[in-house]
This record gives structure tokens, sequence and C-alpha cells, in this order.
């Protein structure tokens, strides 16, 4: 099987989820209280996808150009471990 994996709509999906639980996406008041409310929820979901995508592409081979799926696997690991860095100072508090 062949799949085509599109690596900028991976990146920009998690950029987007970081800015928006960091809100710095404009976005209404009744949304900031949600994000914030609900901040350690929504950071365990991020550190969960962080591991499923990092497993899920261990088990693909780069048929061309093995730097970018290198520098894809490298981003999605430092999604996961922001998601986790963040998870530590909420306990911190």
């Amino acid at each position: 099987m062949q799949v085509e994996l599109f690596a900028d709509q991976v990146v920009e999906m998690m950029d987007i989820y970081r800015d928006t639980i960091d809100l710095k996406v404009p976005m209404k008041d009744e949304f900031k209280v949600h994000f914030m409310q609900r901040r350690r929820d929504i950071l365990t979901n991020f550190s969960h996808n962080g591991k499923a995508w990092s497993l899920l592409l261990q088990c693909m081979k780069p048929s061309e150009d093995p730097a970018e799926f290198d520098a894809l696997t490298m981003q999605v690991k430092e999604f996961r471990d922001w998601a986790d860095a963040e998870l530590k100072k909420l306990d911190a508090r």
C-alpha cells in the first residue's frame, strides 16, 4: 500500500493546536474560558495525539526525500514534548 503524506498540513495542524491552546488565535471570550478551564485535558489529548502520530510515522518509510520525513518526525516529537512540558507546568502549580 502506498499513501501520500502531506507533511505541511500536519505541521499546520500542530501549529494551530498550539496557538489555540496558548490563546494566540483571535477568538470569543467564551472560547478562551473553555480552553483555560480544559487546558489539562486538551494538552493530555495533544500528548496522546503526538505519541500516536509518532507510532504511525515509525511504521512508514519515505519513498523520497528522507530529510523531509525526518524533519516531520522531529516536529511531531517537539509537539509532543511541548504538550508534556506544559502538563508538567500545570502539575507544578
